[in-house]
Order: structure tokens, then sequence, then C-alpha cells
């Protein structure tokens, strides 16, 4: 409640608006290791990392797929959520 009771912007509500802001790629924040999950976010789903090359060249697999090589940007941490997804359906397969 405003200070002010009697001013007429008191008694409005407020409704706060959030845009999201473009951000620099989260590559740059962490570093890929061989075997570990991650999102990648050009093919929408977890992958695992076989191989990285030169730092930036990433070779991932899914569920007994062929290999294919991504740029570092692609990739993502992925949340809890997404690696437990992951592992269930590598279980069901």
């Amino acid at each position: 409640m405003s200070n002010f009771p009697n001013h007429e912007l008191s008694k409005t509500p407020v409704q706060l608006v959030v845009k999201p802001t473009k951000t620099k790629s989260m590559a740059s924040s962490f570093t890929i290791s061989k075997g570990k999950l991650y999102f990648n976010v050009t093919t929408k789903q977890v992958e695992r990392v076989l191989t990285v090359q030169d730092g930036s060249l990433i070779w991932t697999s899914r569920h007994k797929q062929e290999a294919k090589p991504y740029s570092k940007s692609t990739f993502r941490i992925a949340t809890t959520v997404e690696v437990d997804s992951y592992l269930a359906e590598a279980a069901n397969n």
C-alpha cells in the first residue's frame, strides 16, 4: 500500500511484465566432458557426448543412433527432468 492513501495511483493494481532478454550462449560458461549428458538445442533432446575435438566440435549419440558432430554452442546443461527422461527411455530400449 502506498504512503499516500488518498492518492489515486495507490488504488490501482500493478501488473509486472517481464520480457526475456537475449543472453550470450551458455556454451562459454561450462566445459563439455566426454561421457556426460547435455541438451542439444538443435535436436531438442538429451545426448551423450562421445568425443570433443579441439574443444569446439562435439560428437554425440542418442540410444544406439549414429554419432553426429555439432558445435559447442549447440549444447546447454540438461535439467534433472531431461536427464531422467533420457535414462528412462534408455531403460526401455
